[in-house]
């Protein structure tokens, strides 16, 4: 099931959608947004089989925009990026791995003009338990987090409130200010954010001691 969390278009003049796969999904609606708007967009579309693909039927009528690419005629995205940057926004929907490609493609760009969804959260199972030092409305307090257990949840436990929505790493809600040695496993902050901030809803502590800020 794709998320669509914070997933919005941004009101410019050039919408640049790139997707893989059963990602195509939330550019349909896009794709009528744009037009609603008067916004020129331009789909970039990797699929396996450029005959039988998600949506052909309802993609076909804006041929002249769709740009598709298979496993022996590759997207390239470096290329694609270089191209286009100024009044242009990027969104990006698929794999993880594959949102991060774009991502990664696009660190020279406004982080304001690149949108990306993850079709599915990375999962992990190599959790252990850890501390963590949270400072509220100047107070501080120590709580332990268990290997089974979230350090959003933790914070919760202690009767503090911290906004969410996803839960999965996948939206940036409830994102906090931190210090420490983070193992970061969301998919929604720039190496640039991930120096200052965390999502406690899924990152946990490599080692020692996590210091949270919560305001």
């Amino acid at each position: 099931m794709s998320l669509r969390i914070f997933f919005e278009m941004a009101r410019d003049k050039h919408q640049l959608f790139v997707a893989a796969g059963i990602g195509i999904t939330p550019f349909i609606a896009m794709i009528h947004e744009a037009i609603a708007h008067q916004e020129q967009f331009e789909l970039h579309y990797c699929v396996d089989n450029i005959d039988d693909y998600p949506f052909k039927r309802e993609l076909s009528a804006y041929a002249a925009n769709i740009h598709l690419y298979t496993p022996t005629q590759r997207l390239d995205l470096a290329q694609l990026l270089n191209i286009h940057q100024r009044g242009s926004h990027v969104y990006s929907c698929g794999s993880p791995a594959f949102v991060q490609l774009v991502r990664d493609n696009a660190s020279h760009w406004s982080l304001n003009n690149v949108h990306f969804e993850n079709f599915s959260p990375v999962e992990h199972v190599d959790d252990s338990a850890f501390s963590a030092i949270i400072t509220h409305s100047g107070a501080k307090v120590e709580i332990n987090v268990t290997a089974k257990q979230s350090l959003l949840d933790a914070i919760r436990k202690q009767g503090l409130t911290l906004d969410s929505a996803c839960e999965t790493g996948t939206c940036g809600r409830c994102k906090v200010q931190y210090s420490g040695d983070v193992d970061h496993r969301d998919t929604i902050l720039s190496a640039r954010e991930r120096k200052t901030y965390m999502t406690p809803c899924v990152s946990r502590c490599k080692s020692g001691v996590l210091n949270i800020q919560l305001d």
